[in-house]
């Protein structure tokens, strides 16, 4: 199949393209769990978001059809994992009723995962000492590695950045 898509993108397809469903390329594959083709068709260009006319995303595709792999996919290049259909069904009512139970775990983690990330000055915080500190430089390294591995590009530079920056304060104080 990743030949084929090789081929058809080669051949100038339009990766952006949708039907009259108004289904992107990539929600065929999410669907049916072909992470790499997800993958390639991301790198050249796809909308990670599509909705098609019933309020569908590649991701919700991928949750209903339980695909691990091909979510991890699409939530690296910033799938919205709180999308929900029209009719209001989201990504975990889609994989639980389909009885795809490494899916919803899967889900839980990374929600908790992306609520650390969002609350992460205030987990990252610590009392200050006598000598003013108030940063955990550690902290910030680990959850940045998190972000990164979850997809979050953009808020792990900024943890890499608060990690160095507690680092350097740290080092003025001793």
């Amino acid at each position: 199949r990743l030949g084929a898509v090789e081929a058809l993108l080669a051949a100038g397809a339009n990766p952006k393209a949708i039907d009259g469903d108004g289904q992107g390329a990539l929600f065929g594959p999410a669907m049916h769990g072909h992470t790499r083709v997800v993958a390639r068709l991301l790198e050249a260009g796809a909308p990670v978001d599509q909705r098609n006319t019933n309020g569908a995303t590649p991701a919700l595709a991928a949750a209903g059809g339980g695909f691990v792999e091909t979510l991890e996919v699409l939530a690296a290049h910033g799938a919205d994992l709180t999308a929900t259909t029209h009719e209001g069904v989201g990504l975990l009512g889609a994989a639980a009723e389909e009885n795809h139970i490494g899916v919803v775990a899967w889900l839980f983690l990374s929600w908790a995962v992306l609520r650390a990330l969002r609350d992460i000055d205030e987990i990252c915080e610590l009392p200050a000492d006598e000598g003013g500190r108030g940063r955990n430089a550690a902290c910030f390294e680990i959850l940045a590695r998190v972000a990164l591995r979850a997809g979050q590009v953009e808020r792990g530079r900024q943890l890499i950045a608060a990690a160095e920056g507690a680092h350097h304060e740290d080092i003025a104080d001793e």
